[in-house]
């Protein structure tokens, strides 16, 4: 694991907004930490990358389905669609413009690069796992 002190983005001091815990994989404990000047939130302390395959071993990972098995994936999938329309309004305020090019390192299912060529985006994605996945052919 390794420990980010700074923003990798413009080398700010990141401040602590929560702690959690990966109760359906890893049992691994992680802060979400802000910088304090551009605001960007990412996972503290993040894997390594030969890692971060055993994040995502579970065919229980909600965002791995496109299925609403029960309610809670019902308000999940909900939830999503919500929040990647407020991605979206963060990236176009971010860039000035409300087209350009999107490159989403570690990019998942591949839900947040479809809402912004739904916008009118360039998209391009890569994923960090080496093993096989339930993602697989989702990108395609």
């Amino acid at each position: 694991m390794t420990n980010q002190t700074y923003c990798p983005l413009c080398q700010s001091e990141l401040e602590t907004v929560f702690s959690t815990k990966d109760y359906l994989v890893s049992g691994d404990s992680f802060n979400i930490e802000e910088c304090s000047v551009c605001q960007l939130r990412l996972t503290n302390p993040f894997p390594e990358k030969t890692e971060i395959d055993r994040y995502y071993e579970s065919e229980e990972y909600i965002s791995h389905s496109e299925e609403s098995k029960g309610m809670f994936d019902s308000i999940y999938n909900m939830v999503r669609s919500y929040m990647l329309g407020r991605k979206t309004s963060i990236v176009k305020r971010s860039a000035g413009s409300s087209e350009g090019s999107v490159l989403d390192i570690g990019c998942g299912a591949g839900h947040f690069l479809n809402t912004m060529k739904t916008n009118g985006w360039d998209i391009k994605g890569c994923l960090l796992y080496t093993s096989p996945s339930p993602r697989d052919g989702l990108l395609s």
